[in-house]
């Protein structure tokens, strides 16, 4: 894609295999796989996600904030933070052509530099002869 924006976290397992607390580190903006900046997100930014739906290509989770999140946002209004006013998240299973590395545990899309041109230029010839 030309515009991604990736996502570095760690979780907790919380109660039950299908409950998480996210603790958010930082984003990443990305313009033609180019990072253009990065954000850390304050300390302690966490959010409850709860899996409500899995199979082998589609996750849905609901996504609130923890209580302590909860307090600092909404001033205690437990209300407001209850799990039928979480967000829906939708997440699809990328096609393999589409899959990036893993290094390090953060996702970063395969560059190609000049050099690995010239170690194997046939590597890169759309011409099957």
């Amino acid at each position: 894609p030309w515009l991604s924006a990736c996502l570095l976290a760690d979780w907790d397992e919380l109660e039950t295999p299908d409950k998480w607390r996210v603790n958010f580190r930082s984003i990443t903006l990305s313009l033609f796989q180019n990072d253009l900046f990065t954000q850390p997100f304050p300390e302690g930014t966490s959010r409850i996600w709860i899996t409500t739906y899995l199979d082998t290509d589609m996750r849905i989770v609901r996504a609130g904030p923890t209580e302590a999140e909860a307090k600092r946002m909404y001033g205690g209004d437990a209300a407001r933070s209850d799990v039928q006013n979480y967000s829906v998240f939708v997440m699809t299973r990328e096609r393999e052509s589409l899959q990036r590395k893993v290094i390090g545990g953060i996702v970063k899309a395969p560059k190609i530099g000049l050099l690995d041109v010239l170690a194997d230029p046939a590597r890169f010839m759309d011409d099957d002869d």
